[in-house]
């Protein structure tokens, strides 16, 4: 038996590689094996090595659920090898059945389709936003900043790198400019300031700022989400300010969080930050977290940091979240415009996915591990619960 044959060729099918008649032959080839040699193929050490084993954790987390419980259902002994009876190994069994489920269920699913329903599908689809980040300026202009290029427009420079980090070059006659710099939909934007600290920005989030700042402040307004590592200078303290409170630095790292109709909060990764509300001032620590409740007092807890900022690395982190919470992360990130829920779920979610997911994909990982069903209408989803 060519292992290494069949390895490539399955591979190759989870790289959308192979044509149709190409699949007949591999699923046929792979009927014909024994359970011995099947046995043999899918050992741990072969099936771990795979590319398409290299999923999403959500997605693991369903096939998991779902093989186990197929493979104690269908466990029974394998015919002699070597002269020795043994059973199939649990990861073998399982990684078999996941084979012909994903293999015959996908290739009838692939063989059944029509362009009608493949172009259905694209129509449903709410892909992610291409939109570049903006700067607006105090008389109501506005540059669109792609990546690898500079502008001149009101007195200033702006350049913006291969990354798309935007930095910016004022002149004295700019100084008295008022600049809002927004994220769309669907993006990470950053961009470094005068003084030399970094913003990123989430997802439909927007800071306003002087371009040099004050003489004795730096100061700016924030709606959405950012994080900042703010350049140090002990004489002019740095100032977050959005509609719930005022947060002060010298230098340091934190996020705030600050979208409209959701919870504020402040989250400190390195260094210290004093936050001012109506109600008092606190001190974070690091890896503390500040909220805002509904009565205007701040509550503080520690935090997984790594959750906080998994935005900024591209990537969802859920833990223990409902599908409600789930939802409204995708619904700022993704242009949804309303998310209908149907019945009731008291299911909770742990797990984690790329960013860069088409919503198609994101929501059929769900179904794997839920009792949910999803459907795009319109720039809507209706999320169906049992």
């Amino acid at each position: 038996m060519e292992r290494n044959h069949l390895k490539d060729q399955l591979n190759k099918y989870f790289r959308n590689e192979l044509e149709l008649d190409e699949l007949k032959a591999f699923l046929t080839e792979i009927d014909n094996l024994s359970d011995a040699e099947l046995a043999e193929w899918l050992d741990q050490e072969t099936f771990d090595s795979l590319e398409h084993a290299k999923l999403d954790s959500l997605a693991k987390a369903a096939m998991e659920e779902k093989l186990l419980a197929k493979a104690q259902a269908q466990a029974r002994p394998v015919p002699q090898l070597s002269g020795k009876r043994r059973m199939l190994p649990w990861a073998a069994l399982a990684a078999a059945v996941l084979l012909f489920a994903l293999f015959y269920g996908l290739y009838q699913n692939r063989v059944k389709q029509t362009d009608l329903v493949q172009e259905h599908a694209l129509l449903n689809e709410i892909n992610l936003n291409e939109a570049a980040p903006l700067i607006k300026f105090k008389d109501g202009n506005i540059l669109e900043l792609d990546s690898n290029q500079s502008y001149q427009q009101a007195q200033m420079q702006f350049d913006v790198d291969s990354a798309g980090l935007v930095s910016y070059k004022a002149s004295k006659q700019a100084e008295q400019q008022v600049l809002t710099f927004s994220s769309p939909k669907g993006k990470v934007s950053s961009i470094q300031l005068s003084d030399g600290t970094l913003v990123w920005l989430n997802s439909a989030s927007t800071i306003s700022f002087r371009p040099n700042f004050d003489s004795k402040q730096r100061q700016v307004h924030l709606t959405g989400e950012a994080y900042f590592e703010v350049a140090p200078n002990k004489d002019r303290p740095f100032l977050v300010q959005t509609k719930q409170s005022t947060t002060q630095v010298l230098g340091t790292g934190f996020n705030i969080a600050s979208y409209p109709n959701e919870q504020h909060t402040v989250t400190l990764m390195h260094g210290s930050i004093q936050m001012h509300t109506d109600k008092g001032d606190l001190l974070l620590k690091p890896n503390q977290q500040a909220s805002i409740t509904s009565d205007g007092k701040i509550a503080t807890r520690n935090v997984d940091t790594d959750q906080v900022l998994a935005w900024k690395e591209g990537d969802f982190i859920f833990r223990d979240n409902s599908i409600q919470e789930i939802m409204s992360s995708l619904q700022q990130w993704y242009d949804i415009d309303e998310v209908v829920f149907e019945g009731k779920s008291s299911e909770l979610f742990t797990g984690s996915i790329k960013r860069s997911k088409r919503l198609s994909q994101l929501l059929k990982q769900l179904e794997l591990i839920s009792s949910m069903k999803f459907r795009i209408a319109e720039r809507r989803v209706y999320v169906q619960l049992n």
